[in-house]
């Protein structure tokens, strides 16, 4: 019976188990060498520790001054910790941090290594990850207490349920698609870009809907991914009191500003006078020079 099971199973699926378990090994092998190796963890991840740290005293201080979903995931991984391990020294939240960030990065060869099958097959996808995982700055970012590998995370197996519901024509994996946007969304804002592309495609299929997916079909698509974005980030916004992500904000106030100047251009008078002071300063500056050259001259 069990031969009869492993046998049903396709060969491409087992090829893929293969490839990942290759992968992750070879993942969790540097990871471990690079935590147990490193003697400094980043700027960045002092402060994310700090954050973690507060929020079992006062967690709304966290959510307002910073995305806190990384210093979230570093609490979890501290309580978890402390269930086998009762100090409360900073090895332990610094350990806890680098091995959240390394379980991010292991879970996210997974989706990445199936977004790459569906665009370049399973075995480029493999070669590609390997070589992912190989080189420096990846693999010192996923045992360092920094957010990139969880945001990878949330990204990868966002963009993965969507390219899912492309090809397959299920309307809800785009419901699976914003709940992970929004989740990431609270760890780096650039998450939110998984929203631009499936309310995209779906504008796109709205004016020539296939086979896969009717009008209406698409209608409930993107209400469910709206939903599944909601879903996490009306309760953070709520607390927060703003959704626009401060270095975007200022983005949007710059170029606001240079337009403003573009379309509200200086008059020639006052070009004019403007050149004319600084004539006058240089000739000025010159003839003080002069003078003094005189002087000593003399």
């Amino acid at each position: 019976m069990i031969a009869i099971k492993f046998g049903a199973v396709p060969k491409s699926h087992q090829e893929d188990a293969v490839n990942l378990i290759i992968l992750l090994f070879i993942a969790f092998l540097l990871g471990i060498y690079l935590i147990a190796t490193t003697f400094l963890i980043a700027d960045d991840g002092v402060y994310y520790i700090k954050q973690a740290q507060k929020f079992s005293s006062d967690p709304r201080i966290v959510i307002i001054s910073h995305p806190p979903g990384y210093p979230f995931l570093i609490f979890i991984a501290h309580k978890f910790v402390m269930l086998f391990k009762g100090s409360l020294s900073i090895l332990v939240w610094t350990y806890s941090a680098q091995s959240i960030t390394l379980l991010c990065r292991l879970l996210a060869i997974i989706p990445l290594y199936f977004i790459g099958k569906l665009l370049v097959g399973s075995r480029n996808s493999f070669w590609a990850l390997l070589i992912l995982i190989l080189l420096p700055y990846p693999a010192h970012f996923g045992s360092d207490v920094l957010r990139d590998w969880p945001h990878i995370l949330f990204l990868s197996v966002g963009f993965l349920f969507l390219l899912w519901g492309v090809e397959q024509g299920k309307w809800w994996f785009l419901g699976i698609t914003g709940l992970f946007a929004g989740l990431g969304f609270i760890i780096r804002p650039e998450c939110a870009q998984l929203m631009l592309y499936g309310i995209l495609w779906i504008c796109i299929k709205l004016l020539k809907p296939n086979f896969n997916m009717s009008r209406v079909k698409l209608l409930f698509a993107l209400f469910i991914l709206l939903i599944g974005f909601a879903f996490p980030i009306v309760p953070y916004a709520r607390e927060k009191g703003k959704i626009i992500p401060i270095k975007f904000k200022q983005l949007i106030d710059s170029t606001k500003g240079h337009t403003v100047s573009a379309f509200n251009p200086r008059s020639e008078q006052e070009v004019n006078i403007e050149s004319h002071n600084r004539i006058y300063r240089i000739m000025n500056f010159l003839n003080k020079k002069w003078v003094n050259g005189y002087e000593k001259r003399r």
